[in-house]
């Protein structure tokens, strides 16, 4: 395969990409719209979460029975919520890289 052919190539792969990220796009804009309507996303948010998670309030809540003795445990089972949300983010990614991944030529 010449330089021109590697060129081509690479410029179709380029124009595929690009008319994926458009439909992409306009699918997204066309699920916020239909979410708004039904009244689940508010326009400014962006469609992100702002409140706190259940994690989050396990979280609080653990700490505070901590403090004022109403448990004993172990700071590290304490802390739980927050180490075992990331252990599984992290086991998460892994396996996408490790199976889902592919190595660009």
């Amino acid at each position: 395969m010449n330089l021109t052919e590697r060129q081509d190539a690479f410029e179709e792969r380029l124009r595929k990409l690009r008319r994926e990220q458009e439909l992409l796009r306009d699918a997204t804009v066309a699920y916020e719209a239909r979410q708004r309507r039904k009244g689940k996303v508010s326009k400014d948010s962006g469609g992100s979460s702002s409140g706190m998670g259940f994690m989050s309030w396990l979280q609080l809540l653990f700490i505070g029975l901590k403090l004022t003795g109403f448990i004993d445990w172990s700071w590290w089972w304490v802390l739980a919520p927050t180490w075992m949300t990331a252990a599984l983010a992290l086991f998460v990614v892994l396996v996408y890289l490790v199976f889902f991944h592919r190595s660009r030529p």
